[in-house]
């Protein structure tokens, strides 16, 4: 079942979409959901091959063909989805190296988290907050979140480029879906 309703976006959003629907129009691939296209993005990210473990393929190749026959995306929803999957896939490989490159560094023995779940306006942000500031817990900070790996050895222990770009994606997220981001 295709999803019908979209949010209201402002004129030059439209225009970007208008164009994004004349290009699909034209045949032309914006923004290809299929699995050999997202890795090779992925791949040239990162100049790395190895995904390691194939058991992601399965929820891969389902989340492609979701975004690609169910979810009714236009122009920027494509690119914000393929641009997000390629994030992950690029991860997975940064992740993959590690392991190869410090495989001691994951038998540390790890803490247990602290995981805040709630219903919207209960109080899990507030509580969440308050847990981050204090000395004896760790928040993780989004752009960690996002970027946990450096890229390359060029920016290994350098997080400052790291946390550029997610800046840069949230101010991005922020223009397209401001009201999310006032109710949040």
């Amino acid at each position: 079942m295709k999803l019908k309703s979209r949010a209201f976006l402002p004129s030059h959003f439209r225009l970007l979409n208008g164009l994004g629907q004349l290009l699909k129009a034209t045949k032309l691939p914006i923004a290809q959901f299929e699995e050999d296209a997202v890795c090779k993005a992925a791949m040239k990210h990162t100049g790395l091959t190895d995904f390691g473990d194939p058991y992601y393929r399965e929820g891969l190749l389902q989340l492609l063909d979701s975004a690609e026959n169910d979810a009714n995306l236009h122009a920027i929803g494509r690119f914000s989805i393929h641009y997000w999957i390629v994030n992950n896939l690029a991860n997975r490989l940064l992740l993959t190296e590690a392991c190869k490159r410090s495989p001691e560094a994951f038998e540390t023995r790890l803490i247990p988290p602290i995981i805040i779940i709630g219903l919207p306006r209960s109080g899990s942000t507030f509580l969440h907050r308050m847990l981050a500031v204090d000395p004896a817990n760790r928040a993780i900070p989004m752009w960690e979140l996002m970027r946990p790996l450096p890229e390359s050895a060029a920016t290994d222990g350098k997080p400052k480029s790291r946390r550029k770009s997610v800046k840069l994606e949230i101010s991005l997220r922020r223009m397209l879906a401001p009201e999310l981001y006032s109710k949040h």
